[in-house]
């Protein structure tokens, strides 16, 4: 397995991506892969907060369809003390 620098992930995530049917992907996209790449937990669960109004958005199973199609391995699990929504995290293993 070859390594890259962090300054070539992008593109070849984005590469890699492209050859396997994704046509589009967002910079958001692109540095949450770089993000799970250098082995972070990601958060697929969020609060939008705008004043007074509060919304949790939930992008679970898309992230995990990026993540099947970059072809990287991963595990969901939940580090609330509850199990609460916020808890969801997706890491590379």
């Amino acid at each position: 397995m070859r390594k890259t620098a962090t300054t070539d992930l992008p593109e070849l995530v984005k590469s890699y991506l492209i050859k396997n049917g994704v046509n589009a992907i967002t910079e958001g996209d692109v540095r949450m892969l770089k993000s799970f790449l250098e082995g972070e937990k990601i958060r697929p669960i969020y609060d939008d907060v705008n004043c007074k109004y509060r919304r949790r958005i939930d992008t679970t199973e898309a992230t995990c369809e990026l993540l099947k199609k970059a072809g990287l391995p991963f595990q969901q699990g939940n580090d609330a003390p509850r199990g609460g929504q916020l808890g969801t995290y997706l890491v590379r293993i």
